[in-house]
């Protein structure tokens, strides 16, 4: 297991929580960390606050951690369903970003159901191919 934050005072938190596990600063775009791979990859809350291009930045985003996990992905947004918005977050289109996923992957689960504001997709990977 390792974690992986842009924000500077998690790391710290997380360190002193799990001493003995690795964690770093910085995105999942960053060279030190996009050049590795890992089995499975989690994101949650990596989008609500991206201010420029926030669906492209979320395509790319996915696509990357697809590309370098093994076995596959998950990852949560604030949902365009939600009944109620802040002015300052992003909530991405579910069914869009469903039919995204759909283009890199055939195994793709969409939940909708557990929050009235969010909703969590999973990417897998033919892991016997």
């Amino acid at each position: 297991y390792s974690g992986l934050d842009i924000t500077p005072e998690m790391i710290d938190k997380s360190k002193k929580r799990f001493p003995k596990i690795e964690f770093k600063q910085g995105t999942i775009h960053d060279e030190n960390i996009s050049n590795q791979n890992f089995d499975f990859i989690f994101a949650s809350g990596i989008f609500v606050f991206r201010k420029k291009e926030p669906l492209s930045y979320m395509k790319k985003t996915i696509k990357k951690m697809y590309d370098i996990s093994t076995k596959g992905v998950a990852f949560n947004s604030l949902s365009q369903f939600s009944p109620n918005k802040s002015k300052n977050e992003f909530y991405a289109d579910p069914s869009e970003i469903f039919k995204y996923c759909m283009s890199i992957s055939s195994k793709v689960i969409l939940r909708h159901d557990y929050h009235l504001s969010d909703f969590t997709i999973y990417l897998y990977k033919d892991i016997n191919s």
